[in-house]
């Protein structure tokens, strides 16, 4: 099953992982958990999400982070700019949006 991660210390499994990382390394991450996750034949593939580009880009990879599961990387900035509400959207996809980002499986 695509999207499920298993905690090494406590086995549970998490649908859903947002990720809050440096600007600086957002693009790193996404890098090796493809590297060093999805690149093994035997183990599970898991979706990375960055949230990064237009309005559109991000409220599109919220929406599959959150209809198909995997992992979702955001910068600090980011993501406080989107949970104080000083970036916009439209009524419907606010909603949407900041209760994804505030309803994970897991945050790290």
């Amino acid at each position: 099953e695509r999207g499920c991660i298993v905690c090494p210390v406590s086995s549970q499994i998490f649908q859903r992982a947002l990720l809050i990382v440096p600007v600086n390394v957002l693009s790193n991450w996404a890098t090796e958990i493809n590297k060093w996750v999805n690149s093994k034949e035997d183990m599970i593939k898991i979706s990375v999400y960055k949230l990064e580009g237009s309005k559109e880009e991000r409220i599109s990879a919220i929406r599959n982070w959150r209809e198909g599961g995997g992992v979702l990387l955001i910068t600090l900035d980011t993501f406080c700019r989107i949970i104080n509400k000083d970036t916009t959207f439209s009524e419907r996809n606010e909603i949407e949006v900041r209760e994804g980002l505030l309803t994970p499986n897991l945050v790290v």
